[in-house]
């Protein structure tokens, strides 16, 4: 993909309400960041690909796609989170030797998401540290 910096982004909107386009590798980086917004991926008259958030028209480009605003939590099935309690539908962890740590499963809940501490195969010193973490750090109702 062909980046270009010499594009002025701003007088290329055409509606109030457009945003500008994004066409360098940091601008692009940025709105990589914001998938929250709804998205347009334009193709400049000199060929540069870029990205504009939000809705309007932009002159000197054509629309290659567009993309709607996408939020982590309408991914997966919506049951999965009320039976699990949690925001975001994702596990992550491990079944044995500890492998997932305690400071993943302690990530994963301050998320709002699934995290498994796999206990299997280790001694039971260990495993009650572990829960004792756990307990400690993660909030009730975090777990």
């Amino acid at each position: 993909m062909q980046t270009i910096q010499s594009v002025n982004s701003s007088s290329l909107a055409t509606a109030p309400q457009a945003s500008r386009v994004f066409f360098s590798k940091e601008e692009l980086q940025e709105a990589v960041a914001r998938f929250r917004e709804p998205a347009a991926i334009l193709r400049h008259q000199s060929g540069a690909i870029g990205v504009a958030l939000g809705g309007g028209t932009y002159a000197e480009t054509d629309t290659l796609a567009t993309l709607p605003a996408l939020y982590p939590e309408w991914l997966g099935d919506r049951s999965f989170c009320e039976v699990h309690g949690v925001r975001f539908p994702y596990v992550t962890g491990a079944m044995a030797n500890g492998i997932a740590t305690t400071e993943l499963v302690i990530a994963m809940a301050r998320a709002e998401m699934l995290g498994f501490f796999g206990a299997a195969g280790l001694a039971y010193p260990r495993v009650e540290a572990a829960l004792e973490e756990l307990l400690r750090e993660i909030a009730p109702g975090q777990a």
